[in-house]
């Protein structure tokens, strides 16, 4: 049973308690739900908001931001400018990393992707610290990212652990459990 209205799902729980039965409930919003990646082609997402990686086309690096306005202008921020080399670099580290390393990018199809879409506040912050957390933890040689300290943090790596699980089990019904005691 999908957890609903309060009082009518305890209402129901205590009913089925005075026959000896227990009602468990469950959730759909479950955290490998909330952080699972986007598929990378989706119908206007350049002009959402949430966390998103960008990669250079010459090599393995990339940097992972998170962004209130479209996808698209952030992206167009990333960009070195023609105008100053100084300017750009200290705006981005992307921009200081192509400028620097006389890489290139393509474009946003290409460059961009978008790893959660979400709106402003403390979630979107939360988001983009695990994105950033997991890529420190899987490939640290390629974050572009200043790099902030992160100790082991139990929470992070339990969810990694539970989108790793969920990928591993694709599909598995949500459902509710109904188990009945036995009267000793």
């Amino acid at each position: 049973m999908e957890f609903g209205s309060t009082t009518l799902n305890y209402t129901l729980k205590n009913e089925l308690a005075k026959n000896k039965v227990t009602l468990s409930f469950s959730t759909k919003n479950k955290l490998s739900t909330i952080l699972k990646p986007l598929p990378r082609r989706s119908k206007n997402l350049g002009e959402k908001t949430g966390v998103y990686k960008l990669s250079c086309d010459d090599c393995p690096k990339f940097y992972i931001g998170q962004t209130s306005r479209s996808f698209r202008t952030r992206f167009r921020e990333h960009l070195p400018s023609s105008r100053s080399t100084t300017n750009s670099k200290t705006r981005s580290a992307y921009a200081a990393h192509l400028i620097d390393s006389k890489h290139k990018y393509s474009n946003f199809e290409k460059n961009v992707k978008v790893l959660n879409v979400c709106k402003k506040g403390r979630y979107l912050d939360c988001v983009e610290e695990f994105q950033i957390y997991k890529a420190v933890k899987t490939e640290p040689d390629n974050v572009l990212n200043e790099q902030v300290v992160f100790k082991s943090n139990i929470l992070y790596n339990t969810a990694m652990g539970v989108l790793d699980e969920d990928s591993r089990n694709r599909r598995r019904p949500t459902h509710t459990t109904i188990t009945t005691r036995s009267a000793d």
